[in-house]
């Protein structure tokens, strides 16, 4: 009977957390953490969330594959290749509440910033350099706490890109990233067989929340798009404090 409640968990925080993740490229993992904590221990969670999130990225990646940028791909994956397999490694070493403090006060400075309108129009420029970085720390942060979306959400606003070429590039940095910490995680022996078959009920909740989740995000404006990442950063940065205080 626990196991079976624990698959049902599993199943309906993926499912929410897909249709989220479809419509806006990011934010299923904010959405299905809740639920998981309640089956999985915050260590078993974050594992289960990156075998997820390497099957979301791929059907995601797929469906906006028309508005993707290779030139806004590029740094950004060049950053996160070492980034990832950084977070990889400190998670091994160091507290995972320790990380999602950290994570969580980035988060409240930026979401602080946007509440102000004269900081709300920052941008920053194209510059390869800038995007490894934003890359970096993206990747640092999905293979350490699996909350990567967080940092993402963020370049996206300040370069202030539409919604297909933000869900296009993130889905498709997800992808890259997702293999990068998967292949990490396995070779370090952090998973087991019942995490994998619990991977697969996740799998399945979210192919099927996805699905809705595109649909959906055809309706989502510019406007509407940055008040949602804005949102997104609100509940991510709370959902890591409750994480963090455990």
């Amino acid at each position: 009977m626990a196991e079976l409640t624990t698959y049902i968990l599993t199943a309906l925080a993926w499912f929410a957390g897909g249709i989220v993740g479809g419509a806006t490229g990011l934010g299923s993992v904010m959405v299905a953490m809740p639920l998981m904590t309640m089956a999985h221990s915050p260590g078993d969670a974050v594992l289960v969330s990156c075998i997820v999130s390497f099957y979301a990225s791929i059907h995601q990646s797929c469906s906006y594959r028309r508005h993707l940028r290779r030139d806004d791909l590029k740094p950004l994956a060049i950053g996160a290749f070492p980034g990832c397999l950084l977070g990889v490694l400190v998670l091994k070493i160091a507290p995972v509440q320790v990380l999602e403090f950290m994570v969580c006060a980035m988060l409240i400075c930026f979401v602080a910033m946007q509440l102000n309108k004269r900081m709300a129009q920052w941008s920053v420029s194209d510059a390869p350099s800038i995007a490894i970085g934003a890359g970096g720390v993206f990747g640092f942060v999905s293979g350490s706490v699996a909350m990567g979306g967080g940092p993402l959400a963020i370049y996206v606003m300040l370069r202030h890109w539409d919604p297909n070429r933000a869900r296009a590039n993130m889905s498709a940095l997800w992808v890259f990233t997702s293999v990068l910490t998967c292949m990490a995680q396995a070779g370090a022996g952090m998973y087991t067989l019942p995490l994998l078959k619990i991977g697969l009920v996740g799998i399945a909740g979210t192919a099927a929340g996805q699905y809705i989740g595109v649909r959906l995000g055809r309706r989502i404006d510019l406007v509407l798009f940055r008040r949602i990442l804005l949102l997104f950063l609100s509940a991510a940065a709370a959902l890591l404090f409750s994480r963090a205080m455990g």
